[in-house]
């Protein structure tokens, strides 16, 4: 995908740059709900140092117009239901190039149909962006580089930037894969040293435990692209190896289907979703951590969650 983002025109933020500086195609903006396509944007765009910015995908198009102009974005990323609405921004929207569209939740006689025409822009789909060549297949970023910028849901206004680096994405990631969401063994601690000789048979034996663990270890979100959380929930279980399922609908009755399907281990959630995960449920699942946080912590439910962990 990134890759194909540099063939389309974007370009590789340059180092030791302000990005408030910065005038050209170094943005690309989502408009989508959350889906593989939406985080494979943005692994891929921030491979070639190219920022990516967001909207709900619950947003209106007048927000999506304002945020395409504020970071001069170049192309965005929507369903394949909204390609004539983003064609519509043309006109508002001067940098904008190329749509790119995803099949998420798309019929197949819809697909069959193919996309509708845009004239002045170029309209493809995700599956062919990723088709894409460009000789350089990585460009990386600096600490400082500008890796999200997420918009507000404008509810109390207009939408407002927050502004994310890739250092500040991994020092939150990292510290949820060593402190709450340590997921072992994919993230060991380091090995102390012995004084005696080890055994080859002794090692062969940690890894093969630790392998067997590794199967069985797997992050869920519970919450949607465009908040800060799904960032965590996204990459600590990714650095650390092991798996993250993506639930098609974020309800307390999608989130349980999707845990239970991919034998969760590891879960994070604010205490009033919890509430809502009845005993029953939680017996059906492998989960080894939990993690709480965002409101305040009833005692009564912190027993019964323990009292489910395996």
């Amino acid at each position: 995908e990134g890759a194909g983002l540099v063939a389309l025109g974007c370009k590789p933020q340059p180092a030791n740059v302000d990005y408030e500086d910065l005038t050209g195609p170094y943005t690309i903006l989502l408009w989508e709900d959350t889906c593989a396509d939406w985080f494979t944007a943005l692994v891929g765009a921030g491979g070639q140092s190219i920022a990516v910015a967001t909207s709900y995908a619950t947003l209106g198009i007048d927000a999506v117009a304002e945020a395409l102009n504020n970071s001069q974005c170049p192309v965005i990323v929507c369903n394949f239901s909204k390609i004539s609405e983003c064609a519509a921004l043309k006109s508002k929207c001067k940098d904008l190039t190329t749509v790119i569209y995803t099949h998420h939740f798309t019929s197949e006689a819809d697909i069959k149909k193919g996309p509708p025409k845009c004239p002045g822009l170029k309209v493809i789909s995700f599956d062919d962006v990723c088709k894409l060549k460009k000789e350089t297949a990585f460009t990386a970023p600096t600490p400082s580089t500008i890796s999200v910028i997420m918009y507000t849901s404008g509810s109390t206004g207009e939408p407002k930037a927050v502004v994310g680096t890739h250092e500040g994405l991994l020092a939150r990631a990292r510290w949820a894969a060593e402190g709450p969401m340590r997921m072992n063994p994919m993230n060991p601690s380091p090995p102390e040293e012995d004084e005696g000789e080890e055994s080859d048979e002794g090692e062969e034996s940690e890894l093969e435990d630790a392998k067997e663990s590794l199967d069985y270890t797997c992050g869920c979100l519970h919450t949607r692209v465009g908040f800060v959380d799904s960032v965590t929930e996204t990459l600590c279980p990714l650095l650390q190896g092991a798996s993250s399922m993506v639930p098609q609908e974020f309800n307390p009755g999608g989130i349980q289907a999707t845990m239970v399907f991919g034998e969760v281990t590891h879960f994070s959630a604010v205490p009033s979703l919890w509430e809502r995960l009845n005993d029953e449920y939680l017996g059906e699942i492998n989960l080894k951590t939990a993690v709480c946080s965002g409101e305040p912590m009833p005692v009564p439910l912190m027993n019964r969650i323990i009292r489910n962990l395996d």
